[in-house]
């Protein structure tokens, strides 16, 4: 098969070269006319070159059968971003290049009969469980971006989502796109956007084909969604609609059609609530449609201090062969994305009927300390059909981080992350009790 980093590096390459091969230092002689000296600056001028320096350490354990916490990642590993983004050749066309390096610091996590680590998603994996700790660079950004008039914006190659029911796949980098985005300006304010794409790979995947494992067997011939963004008064909304075509997950073909909703209203300048769904027609993993139903309210109860709450119902028939629900257009793990609720506290909160409901207060000091506390737990829900399924299950998670306002390391960021994970397990079913500890480093760098 076709090497796809190949093709990744064969075109970013050769957007490099046109760029090289550009005189940028052209003097106002030029004998091409000062008009060519004014697309030149107008390309290089208005372009950024920014990134950012990521280290991560992480201890995470997950429950035995006899209850006994055991390592599953143990590990610190680092990624160095780098995204360019040019400005536009007489306000018509450029580029935008991005990648990272990422490699183990050391990984002392659970390993295969090979000697093989448990991927961490951070550093390059070789397949979709497991990574020989090796050092890599992936392309995840390759793409020609084009002005379509005043309005009108598209961008085609190696891309992220963003547009409607297509989402982006995250570690600290989004995952990539093989295809094409368009999106307009209405008169009425709304934005209007159509995607496709015909592949996708995971950041921490070089190849959608390294993941070789049953349960990440995924294949489709294209992915396609329209979406449309907008506000009235104080009410803004996102709306989706998209189909995934000749999904196979290992035995027949199949049409996936998704659908999402994304509000939010303004109560005032202090609080603001909102309704979210996102949900998919699978015939296979669902026996039909399922969804995630979200509520949210965000609360500034003073300057420094403010409140999250968010209700998250999943719809899901408690037959259906996946056994828990994925928000994201085809049902395999790291194949695609959608959109969800996230509370990073280790647990999905996906089984069939269950209702989950998380809170958090954060205080930032002003000085550059911040502080969360938060409580998840989910209950309702009925038993699966997957090996693993729950009662019910609770969450505490926090965060301490510090964020440096001034000098040479101005903007980075340090994140100390903990929770602790308790669930119920229905009679024969696998006990997930889970901890997590980490902390990152995040350092931002801008070159122009």
């Amino acid at each position: 098969m076709e090497n796809k980093f190949f093709k990744v590096s064969a075109l970013a390459a050769a957007m490099v070269g046109a760029i090289a091969a550009t005189p940028v230092l052209a003097s106002e002689a030029n004998a091409v006319g000062d008009g060519y000296v004014e697309a030149v600056d107008n390309f290089i001028h208005d372009a950024t070159f920014t990134g950012a320096a990521v280290v991560d350490t992480r201890y995470r354990g997950r429950a035995n059968a006899d209850g006994d916490i055991e390592t599953r990642l143990n590990y610190s590993s680092y990624n160095l971003m780098m995204n360019f983004n040019s400005g536009y050749h007489k306000d018509t066309v450029g580029i935008d290049l991005g990648g990272y390096f990422s490699g183990d610091i050391y990984n002392d996590s659970i390993e295969d009969a090979d000697g093989n680590k448990l991927c961490n998603e951070i550093s390059i994996c070789q397949s979709g469980d497991w990574t020989d700790g090796s050092s890599n660079f992936k392309v995840t950004t390759a793409a020609i971006k084009l002005k379509l008039g005043e309005k009108t914006d598209a961008q085609v190659g190696f891309i992220q989502g963003g547009v409607g029911t297509i989402g982006n796949v995250w570690s600290f980098v989004p995952g990539t796109y093989r295809g094409f985005k368009v999106s307009t300006t209405l008169d009425n304010g709304m934005t209007l956007g159509y995607m496709g794409t015909d592949d996708h790979s995971a950041p921490w995947l070089i190849n959608s084909e390294d993941a070789t494992e049953p349960w990440y067997n995924q294949q489709f011939s294209y992915l396609h969604s329209v979406g449309l963004n907008g506000s009235v008064g104080d009410l803004t909304y996102g709306v989706g609609i998209g189909q995934a075509l000749d999904v196979n997950y290992g035995t027949d073909d199949q049409d996936n059609f998704s659908y999402k909703i994304d509000t939010s209203y303004a109560v005032n300048d202090s609080i603001k609530v909102g309704y979210n769904m996102y949900g998919v027609d699978d015939d296979e993993m669902y026996n039909g449609f399922a969804a995630h139903h979200g509520l949210s309210l965000n609360w500034s109860l003073t300057d420094k201090v403010s409140w999250l709450s968010q209700v998250q119902y999943t719809q899901l028939d408690a037959d259906a062969g996946m056994g828990e629900f994925a928000p994201r257009t085809m049902a395999r793990y790291g194949s695609n994305q959608g959109g969800f609720y996230w509370w990073d506290a280790l647990s999905d909160w996906n089984m069939p009927g269950e209702v989950a409901w998380y809170n958090r207060l954060s205080y930032d000091t002003g000085t550059g300390w911040g502080f969360n506390l938060g409580f998840g737990y989910g209950t309702g829900a009925d038993e699966s059909v997957a090996g693993f399924s729950y009662e019910s299950e609770y969450a505490i998670n926090g965060d301490i981080t510090y964020s440096v306002s001034s000098g040479a390391l101005k903007g980075t960021l340090f994140k100390l992350h903990a929770t602790q994970l308790e669930r119920d397990p229905f009679d024969g079913k696998e006990d997930r009790d889970e901890q997590d500890l980490r902390f990152i480093v995040i350092a931002p760098f801008s070159f122009f």
